[in-house]
């Protein structure tokens, strides 16, 4: 998003601009320029799918399941277990996602962290249960084996984030000439975890994440007042 104040919220997923591009907006000389994180500069949904993948694989060696339908009932059960949880209220307010209850740690010190924190390793270990469970693994092998799966998908997801090809050098080029502003709906640890992950921090004069003020930015964004 481009603006003339890093104080204005963007709309998500924003196209990345390019300096040849902006050099043509003489009309309404530009300050700033505002980025979302997930699926705008890092690859978020693509990467979980990837990971998961590798977990089904894993499976598939251990118990000789199929891998594709596998992966289909973790999503399948991650979508409706969250959805119905205790937490997706909180989830949603500020846009944490299915898969994100995967792998986040969720650490902070308010009562809504603290449930989802505690929640969230059930939610994990239940999602891969119900899916083993699917392809008529024994019951106790089942509970047994859904942590080790649930831990195994949150260490290798942390391991394979990347940006986009080229967001690295657009942002490079463009913090030469403007301010950047990075604002991301989400939990306020995984989402600073995320941004470590990029190396990019530093290249941003101002980072806001939703879960640190209460309420998903696209509310903002679509004129709605957020929640007191």
């Amino acid at each position: 998003m481009l603006v003339n104040d890093l104080n204005l919220l963007p709309t998500a997923n924003c196209e990345l601009p390019t300096i040849a591009c902006l050099k043509r907006e003489k009309s309404n000389p530009l300050r700033a320029i505002l980025f979302d994180l997930d699926d705008t500069l890092l690859v978020d949904e693509v990467v979980s799918q990837e990971v998961l993948k590798q977990v089904a694989q894993q499976a598939k060696e251990k118990w000789n399941l199929n891998s594709e339908l596998f992966v289909r009932d973790v999503v399948a059960s991650a979508q409706e277990l969250w959805r119905a949880g205790e937490c997706y209220s909180f989830c949603h307010s500020i846009g944490i996602s299915a898969f994100e209850c995967l792998w986040g740690n969720f650490l902070g010190d308010s009562e809504k962290l603290m449930k989802l924190r505690e929640w969230s390793w059930r939610y994990r270990e239940e999602v891969f249960e119900k899916a083993l469970l699917a392809q008529r693994v024994d019951l106790e092998q089942a509970k047994i084996d859904s942590s080790s799966l649930a831990q195994q998908f949150s260490l290798l997801r942390r391991q394979c984030q990347r940006l986009f090809p080229e967001a690295r050098e657009v942002l490079e080029q463009l913090a030469q000439h403007y301010q950047l502003g990075l604002l991301t709906n989400g939990a306020p640890d995984l989402q600073r975890e995320k941004i470590a992950a990029t190396q990019c921090e530093h290249l941003f004069s101002a980072i806001v994440i939703s879960g640190e003020y209460g309420y998903p930015f696209s509310a903002v964004n679509n004129g709605e007042a957020p929640p007191s």
